[in-house]
């Protein structure tokens, strides 16, 4: 069975929650908001929660929703999304209505940042 991962941005402190902070949960208060549980029963609003891929970019490193990647030294930038159907896809910045499934690009990918900490990345140039 496939070990799921996770990584939660917290908006209110604009930093990712370490992965020793002893999350435990995750809870859809009426609202529709969602709020991540810790082992403290400290619940975190106002976050974002994304799940990894399970692939790994051309340097080893894991690939989750919400980073971004580039291809040919930089040349092209994309970030990564899942689309309806479930599979995992590059939405190429630049190119309208461009995007790649990531499984056929993984040899020439690299992930270069996230779209929390790195919004620049995703201007166009």
């Amino acid at each position: 069975m496939k070990e799921l991962k996770f990584r939660v941005w917290n908006n209110s402190h604009n930093e990712f929650i370490r992965p020793d902070y002893g999350l435990i949960g995750f809870c859809y208060p009426l609202d529709g908001r969602i709020s991540v549980l810790t082992s403290n029963d400290d619940p975190i609003e106002h976050c974002v929660i994304e799940q990894c891929t399970g692939l790994k970019d051309k340097h080893g490193k894991e690939i989750f929703i919400g980073d971004i990647v580039s291809e040919h030294n930089g040349d092209i930038v994309g970030e990564i999304i899942q689309k309806p159907s479930g599979e995992y896809c590059i939405a190429w910045i630049g190119i309208h209505g461009g995007s790649s499934v990531l499984y056929d690009e993984l040899s020439m990918c690299e992930v270069i940042g996230n779209i929390h900490e790195n919004t620049d990345l995703l201007e166009e140039k």
